[in-house]
């Protein structure tokens, strides 16, 4: 498929940015986002992607839990996130273990102008952990072009809500969930197609 025809395809629906931002900002306190996942780490040091002169760019950082974790293996490194409450605890989480070298910034990927804040091709790494912020052809090609050397996309998402599911299925507005996302394939195809 060309990449025309999958910027047809792949398209963010409309969204509206508040919810966004209260949805994640509700889902702050949850544990879950404070974590980290060893085996996506893993990867990115068996991958070379890790290095002290590297500057890193997470995007749909969350509580930093990401961003912390890389710390001690980089120069430094900027976690973004809409969620202003998500941030919270990745300032709180670095001001208590003394981590200096991690910033975070509230910002909403869909809507970052990379030539306007400067950091186009400004990171070593470039990486979205689990996160929606990478959801069409355009915050793709973004997180691409923020990059100078390594990019890192893991497990684009489609999350499930029950109770908003049942909902949907009550005023016959949901849309069948068959868990195929089509996005890793489109993200794939571009790469390909770019070489």
């Amino acid at each position: 498929m060309k990449i025309e025809d999958i910027k047809k395809y792949w398209v963010t629906e409309k969204r509206d940015a508040k919810s966004d931002v209260d949805l994640w900002d509700s889902q702050s306190d949850d544990p879950t986002y404070q974590n980290t996942y060893d085996c996506f780490l893993k990867l990115l040091e068996d991958e070379h992607m890790l290095d002290k002169r590297f500057d890193v760019l997470d995007i749909g950082c969350g509580a930093g839990a990401y961003s912390l974790a890389l710390a001690e293996k980089v120069l430094s490194v900027i976690g973004i996130d809409l969620s202003s409450k998500m941030l919270v605890h990745g300032k709180k989480k670095a001001t208590d273990s003394g981590v200096e070298n991690v910033t975070f910034k509230q910002a909403d990927w869909n809507s970052v102008d990379l030539e306007h804040q400067g950091i186009a091709e400004r990171f070593d790494l470039v990486f979205a952990h689990n996160t929606p912020a990478i959801c069409d052809v355009d915050t793709f090609e973004k997180l691409n072009n923020a990059s100078r050397r390594f990019c890192a996309v893991s497990t684009p998402i489609s999350m499930v809500e029950p109770v908003m599911q049942q909902v949907q299925k009550i005023v016959n507005k949901g849309k069948e969930h068959n868990g195929c996302d089509s996005s890793f394939a489109y993200m794939l195809d571009i790469l390909l197609q770019k070489g």
